[in-house]
């Protein structure tokens, strides 16, 4: 009898940081950031075209283009200024609309989009699996404020270890000794 590995999160890259980590960072290079990517890729991309346009004084033939944020970005403007009423996912308070979990805690859930605002849609309880990677999730955030704002090395150890990303305590000491250090030779991060 095979045994079949159930599908957590169709379509969520962000759950494979959770529930693959060790498949998400082996090929990456800790000293280009995700928003190096962003600089590198679309932003670079971009600016490239925005010069090309104001050198040939037209956008005819832009390759600019909205991309899937952007558009989304558009269609609740739409819903804010014409009181649609429609459906989008958005982050807010949580205010019990996920019933078994911290009500102040800022959650990505669906809610009516018109010109009074947003209109969160309960959710309910949801299981316990997703309900502990969200409580680490938010752990991890509140631990990693801490140490920005207090310098507390051990907020720091335990915000680190709260992310599923890190998989020791080995780890967890070599990556905040090299960020430290990063930190006392520049001055910055």
């Amino acid at each position: 009898m095979a045994i079949r590995t159930p599908v957590l999160a169709r379509g969520s890259s962000q759950l494979q940081y959770y529930l693959t980590p060790d498949d998400m960072v082996k090929e990456d290079d800790i000293t280009f950031t995700r928003g190096d990517y962003v600089m590198q890729g679309r932003e670079k991309c971009i600016y490239e075209e925005c010069r090309r346009v104001i050198a040939q004084k037209s956008a005819k033939d832009s390759s600019l283009h909205a991309g899937v944020h952007c558009n989304y970005i558009v269609d609740i403007a739409y819903a804010i200024i014409h009181n649609t009423h429609e459906r989008f996912t958005v982050n807010m308070m949580n205010h019990g609309a996920i019933s078994n979990f911290d009500v102040n805690a800022v959650v990505e859930i669906p809610a009516y989009i018109g010109s009074h605002g947003a209109e969160t849609i309960n959710v309910g309880e949801i299981p316990t699996f997703q309900k502990v990677l969200m409580e680490m999730q938010k752990a991890y955030e509140k631990k990693t404020v801490e140490a920005a704002l207090t310098g507390s090395y051990q907020a720091a150890i335990e915000a680190v270890m709260l992310n599923k990303t890190i998989p020791n305590y080995n780890i967890v000491r070599k990556f905040l000794m090299s960020f430290m250090k990063q930190i006392n030779n520049t001055g910055h991060y």
